[in-house]
């Protein structure tokens, strides 16, 4: 694995956990982000006091939060607002950032492993709120679905999308596949990826079930999916499987 460089599609500003935790593994890393975000101009749901929340990424929190105050309201009414407001989050970094910047109270502890395991944990609260999910136009819908199907209310709020980084999307097209190890943490990634470097036929590690879905239909095979969202999961993931020789 030492010999191995991993390749993380997302910003190095973005990846201060990743870069602690590969460096303590001894790996070479590359950070290579396809694509930036910018925010999507829209309406926002109203908060009602029977409302809860859905942030299946940090970007999801981070661009609902500008949306709010750029709409007019103030961080102190987000705060107010969000007090007593149940919330789900796909991993510990979107939970801790919600808690920190809003409060809230979180209906779950821990990561979720896909975000169909947090669909099934919000449906097992057997909870009435109409359910916000702040995300982007190239999330999957298969969450949406599961939730509204078994008789629950969701709005999808689309208030991000992505920005292709020319450059970096010429260094992609260009990776190797013999000394690669590319990490797809999400479903965005996982179609810019595959939009750039069809022929890469190195190994893959997804980060859940959904993206590992989509990698296949785009043609990839050699894919590892992480057992959890975690940065430790994600890790372990990576250097274990390529350690084992499961995905050389």
């Amino acid at each position: 694995f030492q010999e191995r460089t991993a390749v993380y599609l997302r910003p190095l500003k973005d990846s201060f956990h990743y870069r602690k935790l590969l460096a303590e593994y001894g790996v070479t890393t590359q950070f290579l982000p396809l694509a930036t975000h910018v925010s999507v101009e829209g309406p926002l749901p109203e908060f009602g006091k029977e409302c809860g929340f859905i942030f299946t990424s940090r970007n999801g929190a981070r661009f609902f939060i500008r949306a709010a105050l750029k709409s007019g309201l103030s961080l102190s009414h987000l705060r107010r607002s969000f007090a007593e407001r149940p919330f789900f989050a796909m991993g510990q970094r979107s939970r801790r950032y919600v808690l920190r910047t809003l409060g809230g109270v979180c209906e779950a502890e821990g990561a979720f492993a896909s975000s169909m395991d947090l669909a099934d944990a919000l449906i097992a609260t057997g909870s009435k709120s109409h359910w916000i999910w702040p995300t982007t136009a190239l999330a999957a819908d298969e969450m949406a679905n599961h939730i509204c199907t078994a008789g629950f209310t969701l709005s999808r709020v689309n208030c991000y999308e992505s920005s292709p980084h020319e450059e970096n999307l010429n260094r992609a097209v260009e990776l190797g596949s013999g000394q690669n190890v590319v990490v797809i943490l999400s479903s965005s990634q996982a179609l810019a990826f595959a939009d750039v470097a069809p022929q890469y036929r190195g190994a893959l590690v997804a980060i859940s079930p959904a993206v590992e879905k989509i990698l296949i239909k785009q043609g990839f095979s050699d894919i590892v999916v992480s057992p959890a969202t975690a940065v430790e999961d994600i890790v372990k993931t990576v250097d274990h499987q390529v350690t084992n020789g499961a995905i050389l």
